[in-house]
């Protein structure tokens, strides 16, 4: 009886189009690399609280998260009202956040 009435609701980690075409990339070139990003983002997602990990970010990216695997890194929107993690770009440090317009 000790179980509460109130439903708890769940995030979930989904990858934008860009992401997705991005980690396809990865998998091409290190296979266990893309599938520890994939469970990294869902761990962060089934945490319950996506801000308990990674890093808010500054600058051009203000609002946006990130998260960090060994010289990879995630960039997230985390979208409150949808209990929603939304990756939308994934790379190398070295080239994750250079603007490319």
């Amino acid at each position: 009886m000790g179980e509460s009435a109130v439903e708890e609701k769940s995030w979930s980690a989904e990858w934008s189009e860009e992401a997705t075409k991005q980690l396809a990339k990865i998998k091409r070139k290190n296979p266990q690399m893309a599938r520890d990003l994939e469970i990294m983002l869902d761990a962060a997602a089934e945490s319950g609280n996506p801000r308990s990990r990674g890093k808010g970010l500054k600058g051009n990216l203000a609002g946006k998260w990130r998260y960090r695997l060994d010289d990879y890194r995630v960039i997230c929107e985390i979208k409150e009202s949808i209990l929603l993690v939304l990756a939308v770009k994934v790379g190398l440090r070295s080239e994750i956040y250079k603007d490319k317009k």
